[in-house]
């Protein structure tokens, strides 16, 4: 990992692949996924701001493409990337996504994996918890990062902790493992998160809210493939389709009887379609 703009080699060499994360969710959580790329690409991730050493997040909040897609665009200059194939999941999709609006000049190719696109009334409740200058724990999902358990005294306590919670109760024991073992860092305290709960919730807080209205501008900009999983909560089916009628450019697939996260839970699948577009669309 280099230091200013923090970029992990996750391997392979040739046309550059970058990884843009979901929230909570370190780069080696995608290796599954990833890998079978590796033959034929360099695959990358630039981190986010949660994950540089000593970084706490802002006093004053912004949202994503203040925050998150300015440094990718300041971390492909950087190490002078090129040609760019940006993938990106959840909030990660987005950030890549306001980047390739921004610099097409620097991209190839698009792919989202369940991007967080919010539904009109969800935006409209985020504007209203903003203008009324609402704290952390009035964002249900900032205030469930939150409460969540950071610390462990190993990490079998930790496997056993989340494997019967919310988003990790349907995961197998070898993506589950995989999380464990790419999610927690050893301290003298103990075993804690990677990504910092504080930096979750801010995220969660720091949502982009109004991303129906830069589809337009994308739309055939560079070949896009988006993806959604079948059960998603975050991308759901409605807005799937109304991004499918504003972006036709774009091709659009779904992960069937999978969630939000099945670049996890269904990596051999997710990776299958990944390179099988790719090789048709570059």
């Amino acid at each position: 990992m280099t230091g200013i703009f923090p970029l992990v080699e996750l391997g392979g060499s040739g046309q550059v692949i970058n990884v843009a994360l979901a929230n909570g969710f370190p780069p080696e959580t995608y290796l599954p996924m990833l890998r079978p790329l590796m033959k034929s690409f360099r695959v990358v991730c630039l981190l986010p701001r949660a994950m540089w050493p000593g970084q706490t997040p802002p006093i004053v909040p912004r949202d994503w493409k203040a925050d998150v897609t300015t440094d990718l665009l300041a971390g492909i200059e950087h190490h002078g990337l090129r040609e760019v194939i940006a993938i990106g999941h959840s909030f990660g999709g987005i950030a890549s996504a306001l980047a390739v609006k921004e610099r097409p000049d620097l991209f190839r190719a698009l792919i989202l994996l369940d991007p967080t696109i919010l539904d009109p009334a969800s935006s409209a409740e985020l504007a209203r918890l903003r203008a009324s200058n609402a704290p952390p724990e009035s964002y249900p999902l900032a205030a469930r990062a939150l409460r969540r358990q950071d610390t462990f005294a190993h990490r079998s306590e930790a496997f056993d902790y989340l494997r019967s919670r919310g988003v990790f109760k349907d995961w197998n024991h070898a993506a589950l493992s995989q999380y464990v073992d790419a999610g927690l860092v050893q301290t003298d305290a103990g075993f804690v998160l990677a990504w910092p709960k504080e930096w979750e919730a801010y995220y969660f807080r720091t949502i982009y809210p109004n991303f129906r209205n830069d589809i337009p501008a994308l739309n055939g900009v560079v070949p896009t493939l988006i993806v959604r999983g079948e059960m998603s909560d975050t991308y759901v089916e409605g807005t799937a389709a109304e991004v499918a009628r504003l972006w036709p450019a774009a091709t659009h697939t779904v992960i069937a009887g999978e969630g939000h996260l099945f670049p996890q839970t269904a990596a051999e699948q997710t990776s299958e379609v990944l390179q099988k577009w790719l090789s048709s669309a570059l």
